[in-house]
């Protein structure tokens, strides 16, 4: 199940489907080379990690995020970023980051405002933040215009 999880992560972070496309638990398995059973339990956590929904009768599909809900993360990760900083155990390095891509280098900067926070559940929301960068292209908007 672990490697299911990890692979269907990763493409939800990579963008392969996009949001509001419904996710069949029959084709993911048939993609991964899985059973059914291990991508339901697999898209059931996801939904924990609110990567994603589950609605009766319609089964799981990707959030849709609307602009009210953006405004709302934007407001969430800049309170995290700020956190983060203020309780830094190490100053902020502040070199040169390595992505080709806009998104890319903005969940390297998340992933190393997590590096320095000294609570682990900083740590964690951060490095959700870092996924949801480059899932739903959100690197090319300024988080301190909101």
């Amino acid at each position: 199940m672990e490697r299911s999880y990890a692979t269907l992560k990763q493409l939800l972070r990579e963008g392969r489907y996009p949001p509001g496309v419904r996710l069949e638990a029959s084709r993911i398995a048939e993609e991964l080379g899985v059973s059914m059973t291990p991508v339901r339990d697999v898209l059931h956590r996801l939904v924990g990690e609110r990567l994603v929904e589950a609605s009766a009768g319609e089964g799981f599909h990707v959030p849709r995020l609307r602009e009210a809900a953006l405004r709302d993360l934007y407001e969430w990760h800049s309170a995290l970023i700020l956190m983060a900083l203020r309780t830094a155990r190490s100053p902020f390095a502040q070199d040169e980051l390595a992505g080709e891509t806009m998104a890319a280098r903005t969940a390297q900067l998340f992933e190393r405002f997590a590096d320095i926070a000294p609570n682990r559940e900083i740590r964690a929301a951060i490095g959700m933040l870092a996924i949801a960068c480059t899932r739903f292209g959100w690197s090319s908007r300024k988080f301190s215009s909101l």
